[in-house]
């Protein structure tokens, strides 16, 4: 079988670089990790394949009262009550409260003409936001799609479309958001979605936020239901952590590295990030990357380290076998010939 050695690569000003190494381990994120083993022809068909993240659109709270919300911690509040989602089996949403500076909300307010734009960064020492972070896959299907750009200066391609159960769980989210700024006392509530307006809470209904009890915020929500977010340029939705694109599996039809990080093609090439996630996480991914990415280097140390063992030949043995059973056979010279004729056949056609 083969077996990675090292790394070939370009310096900025075109200088050929190459590093030999035991092991290489490829650590570029979910974008860019699938593309570098596309590059280099390894990892077989699941590469790029299977992408999940966490789609994010928000809610914002305007007050009297200054909020300051580019001051202090990053993140400091988060709500589960939309977490399990609207099928109770944790493919849900949680409700957060970042901290945001003008640069970033520059990016999320939507525009709906310059004045309704500035006066966004007028109001904002006044505004809280509760952004959506949702746990995709609820849905099923495969996920989405990376391929390699054509080079490592060239942009990768991310192929994602939110499905309809994301779409009605990220929707239940937003609205416990907005009625939780206005039992806050928010005069406001917005979202960042271009073609849905802002709502003004009158005074005598701020703080009634439960369904049935503000008409005016009820219908308000209805409106942005019915907008959704899955509407061609609708804009309103971002996302955030990408995984799964290089999936961890035990069986190497269906995965692109085994349990110990290796990949199932390739000897001594290890994947360790985030694209390994079999699934997408239910929250925020750091501590869960950290975790694995201990786990996986300890694993390897150890196996470095080690006395070439009669136990480490089985696993070697026995990794190439199920990379093995996992390829296609190669096609006799009369498929091949077959193959041909039906293109020649169709393009006669």
């Amino acid at each position: 079988g083969r077996r990675a050695t090292g790394v070939a690569a370009r310096t900025a000003d075109g200088a050929r670089l190459e590093v030999r190494a035991r092991v290489v381990v490829a650590s570029a994120g979910a974008l860019h990790t699938p593309a570098l083993l596309q590059r280099s022809g390894v990892g077989g068909p699941h590469v790029g394949r299977h992408l999940r993240l966490h789609p994010v659109t928000a809610c914002v709270g305007t007050f009297e009262d200054p909020v300051r919300l580019y001051e202090g911690a990053p993140m400091t509040v988060l709500s589960t009550v939309a977490e399990m989602g609207p099928k109770a089996d944790g493919y849900g949403a949680r409700l957060e409260v970042p901290c945001a500076h003008p640069g970033i909300a520059a990016t999320g307010f939507p525009w709906r003409g310059g004045q309704s734009y500035l006066q966004g960064f007028r109001e904002m020492p006044h505004a809280a936001v509760s952004i959506v972070l949702q746990r995709d896959g609820g849905g099923g299907g495969d996920g989405g799609r990376v391929r390699d750009g054509g080079g490592p200066s060239a942009p990768v391609s991310v192929d994602y479309d939110l499905t309809e159960a994301d779409e009605a769980s990220m929707l239940d989210a937003l609205e416990a958001a907005a009625r939780a700024w206005v039992a806050a006392g928010a005069n406001k509530v917005d979202t960042f979605l271009p073609h849905v307006p802002p709502l003004e809470v009158a005074a005598a209904l701020r703080g009634r936020a439960a369904p049935g009890e503000n008409a005016a915020l009820d219908a308000w929500i209805s409106q942005v239901r019915k907008s959704g977010l899955r509407l061609k340029y609708a804009g309103g939705l971002f996302c955030a952590h990408q995984m799964g694109s290089c999936r961890m599996g035990a069986d190497a039809t269906t995965s692109v590295v085994d349990e110990d990080g290796e990949v199932w093609e390739v000897d001594d090439l290890h994947v360790f990030d985030t694209s390994i996630f079999p699934t997408a996480s239910g929250s925020n991914p750091m501590i869960t990357t950290l975790a694995t990415a201990h786990m996986l280097a300890t694993r390897l140390a150890a196996r470095l380290n080690a006395v070439d063992s009669a136990a480490q030949r089985r696993r070697r043995a026995a990794r190439r076998e199920k990379g093995r059973l996992a390829r296609p056979p190669p096609k006799s010279a009369a498929a091949r010939l077959g193959e041909a004729l039906m293109i020649v056949a169709v393009v006669a056609l």
